[in-house]
């Protein structure tokens, strides 16, 4: 069980590098870049012992090449459709990981996928435990811990 904002971070940063190295993919940890144009997010919810929300959010370019990747299909091939549940696919493999260095028992909800222009996730009665940033073959992403207040 851990909830020092520092081990989190690192817990975080391993469980994104575990998740990618699956999909065969390289990432680095980033500068908190700003996000422009097309976006992506992927929200899931913890309750329990332990109440919260982990939101993955990504670039849309680089959502696509994880999507290809994860389903073996050229990007060009690809529909937004699957574009979403591969997000909500990589928010559950993250949420689900994180899950299980918090104090037990919780649950996992189902994931939500939102995307768009500058679009932004707001999940009330939330604070931000603690965030990382990373960079991913030019493109980059961010994995959000929420607690509920």
């Amino acid at each position: 069980m851990i909830l020092n904002e520092n081990d989190l971070k690192d817990q975080i940063i391993q469980i994104a590098f575990d998740v990618w190295i699956s999909l065969g993919d390289d990432i680095a940890i980033s500068k908190a870049k700003t996000y422009e144009g097309n976006t992506i997010s992927g929200s899931i919810h913890i309750s329990g012992s332990w109440n919260g929300a982990v939101v993955l959010r990504s670039t849309y370019t680089l959502a696509q090449k994880t999507t290809a990747s994860m389903f073996g299909i050229e990007i060009e091939d690809i529909s937004e459709e699957e574009v979403s549940d591969a997000m909500g696919e990589l928010v559950n493999m993250v949420g689900g990981n994180i899950k299980s260095i918090l104090p037990e028992p919780t649950a996992l909800s189902l994931p939500t996928v939102s995307q768009g222009i500058k679009s932004k996730l707001y999940i009330p009665d939330t604070e931000l435990l603690t965030c990382v940033d990373f960079d991913s073959s030019g493109d980059y992403f961010s994995i959000f811990l929420l607690k509920k207040r």
